[in-house]
């Protein structure tokens, strides 16, 4: 998504202290039973897929994971390139898309996708950005992204589209109207999606009322399946 307001936007937040989100903390750092997931970060590549304001770089880099981003506005990619040198923090930020990641394949050790994967272009789908996400992983490497589900504030009054598709109209940040979104109704729905191309599903679920705004949806961790990698 790239607007002149997606961009004020970034640009405002970029002058104030920014805290990683809490899913990233718990998901990379915490252990349950059902996470399936490697800690290893030291020395290996993780991407930070549609990184925004660059919140959780210093959480990447304080791993010890060799960072690369990619963010669709090149004016943001920027400003958060400046941001990252002021601070010390080790990256590699580069425009793309979730469609279009400029690395080559197998790249990737990791891949976060905080609140973007789910951002689909013109002329793509959802299966898109996952097809695009497994080719530059590893065999192996790990994809830990979150979605909407439908319940989520931000589908209200949303088009409906093909194959769980919405076209956002009523956004109350007025930043993603018109944005098309994929968006899940179960976990029976996430694990039929991402399982052709990944194993090793392990998913949980977040639903907040902020004061009446409703967030709400899932994470999903799991890793590239020998089988993708070999197509």
């Amino acid at each position: 998504m790239s607007t002149p307001k997606y961009t004020a936007f970034h640009r405002n937040r970029l002058g104030g202290l920014l805290f990683p989100s809490e899913f990233l903390i718990r998901t990379m750092l915490g252990r349950y039973q059902n996470l399936t997931l490697s800690h290893d970060y030291e020395g290996k590549r993780l991407l930070d897929l549609g990184f925004g304001d660059g919140r959780n770089l210093p959480l990447l880099c304080g791993l010890g994971a060799d960072v690369y981003g990619v963010e669709p506005e090149r004016e943001v990619c920027s400003m958060v390139s400046a941001r990252a040198a002021d601070e010390g923090l080790p990256c590699d930020l580069r425009t793309g898309s979730n469609a279009r990641i400029p690395f080559e394949d197998a790249f990737f050790d990791y891949i976060v996708a905080s609140h973007s994967i789910y951002y689909v272009e013109p002329n793509a789908t959802f299966d898109t950005n996952l097809r695009e996400a497994c080719r530059v992983l590893k065999p192996g490497g790990f994809l830990i992204s979150t979605l909407p589900d439908t319940d989520n504030f931000i589908l209200k009054n949303a088009v409906a589209l093909d194959d769980g598709h919405y076209r956002i109209t009523s956004d109350p940040f007025e930043l993603r109207n018109g944005s098309i979104f994929r968006a899940f109704s179960s976990r029976d729905e996430v694990s039929a999606t991402y399982g052709a191309l990944f194993r090793d599903l392990s998913i949980a679920t977040f639903r907040d009322d902020w004061y009446g705004l409703f967030v709400s949806g899932f994470v999903v961790v799991c890793s590239k399946s020998e089988r993708s990698a070999q197509q």
